[in-house]
């Protein structure tokens, strides 16, 4: 497991990207539903005041933006900040998709960081990796390093021998 670390130093609440991932060419499709996930986050301090903060879009066959299906999301602060301690934490529970249409090749984006509620110098913490045969539940209690994940409601369709036309 790997934790990255996110030092927060702003004078306004802001959002920092931590990772992206970017899916293998998709078949043309409609895409909808929604999306969650879990992470292990901590922050040095309570006055970190972190959470966990994503966005999802397409791109075209040469990575050119294309659209978004969900534009920056990050949870309430209160229930959801980062605890002092490695912690499960919800990426943003069950968020809606804005319905988009997928051409063949195109690629799914998904960021995701952290939003920082403080207006001063903060660190916060996310932890990545799959050293472990289970996956981290869904909750906001959990302790153990389990395998940090991200899902979507609808099955991304794959071409299996070259695109298939939608």
């Amino acid at each position: 497991m790997t934790s990255k670390t996110i030092t927060c130093n702003n004078n306004a609440n802001q959002a920092y990207l931590v990772r992206q991932y970017v899916s293998n060419p998709i078949a043309g499709q409609s895409i909808s539903g929604t999306v969650k996930g879990q992470v292990l986050a901590d922050e040095t301090s309570a006055n970190t005041d972190g959470v966990t903060a994503i966005i999802i879009y397409l791109v075209d066959s040469t990575g050119t933006y294309k659209s978004t299906l969900r534009a920056l999301t990050y949870p309430a602060l209160s229930g959801n900040e980062f605890a002092l301690t490695e912690t499960n934490r919800y990426i943003p529970v069950s968020t809606s998709l804005t319905t988009q249409t997928a051409s063949n090749g195109d690629r799914i984006v998904v960021e995701f960081g952290v939003y920082s509620y403080k207006k001063n110098t903060a660190i916060a913490y996310l932890v990545f990796g799959d050293n472990n045969a289970t996956d981290l539940p869904e909750d906001q209690t959990t302790v153990t390093q389990n395998n940090p994940w991200i899902e979507f409601s609808q099955d991304i369709r794959f071409p299996t021998q070259g695109l298939i036309e939608f």
